[in-house]
């Protein structure tokens, strides 16, 4: 049977659609890596693909948004803004200011104490607030710098005074010897009186 045109070859398909020859034929032009190699390579066949691709991306897409995502961003949303009962949070007011006054009332513990330190150790007691620390041993720790380093500068003076070979008193301006130490102190250190 000769063939002359298309129409023939689809009618020829179509009539003898049952025959082994045509199942063949058919079989060895639709196979898995035809179909895959004309929608890589072929213009239309990627056309179709990216089209089809998108559509099903889409739906996905729509069906997450009506299943899952007002869910996410209910819950988003709770997490970043907890809403609490006022019971809670008057709670959570007391407990706050609970231990705003622990803290107070340890730091004026601490300040006692290292005021007790202070006077035994003969150290101005008006710098006691710039040592105290966070805990009672890192008060006494500032304390014992403190000390040394007013132990270190009066070492110094007295030698300075001594390599000099003479000692004039500063002039009297009513200032008592507590005063003028407190003032060197406050110098040495930077902070201004």
């Amino acid at each position: 049977m000769a063939i002359e045109n298309f129409k023939e070859i689809e009618d020829y398909f179509t009539t003898n659609k049952d025959s082994e020859d045509v199942k063949n034929f058919r079989s060895s032009i639709l196979n898995v890596d035809n179909v895959k190699s004309f929608l890589e390579n072929n213009e239309d066949g990627k056309k179709y693909i990216n089209s089809y691709a998108d559509t099903r991306v889409s739906k996905g897409i729509e069906t997450f948004k009506q299943n899952n995502l007002q869910k996410l961003i209910n819950d988003e949303i709770a997490k970043r803004n907890p809403s609490t009962d006022p019971k809670d949070k008057a709670l959570a007011d007391l407990q706050k200011e609970m231990e705003r006054m622990k803290a107070e009332s340890a730091r004026k513990d601490l300040t006692n104490k290292a005021l007790k330190v202070a006077q035994e150790k003969k150290i101005p007691s008006d710098l006691i607030n710039f040592f105290v620390g966070q805990d009672e041993e890192s008060t006494k720790n500032n304390l014992s710098v403190l000390e040394k380093a007013l132990e270190t500068y009066s070492q110094k003076a007295k030698e300075e005074i001594l390599k000099s070979g003479s000692y004039t008193p500063p002039k009297s301006n009513n200032i008592t010897t507590q005063e003028q130490a407190e003032n060197e102190i406050y110098k040495y250190f930077g902070l201004g009186k």
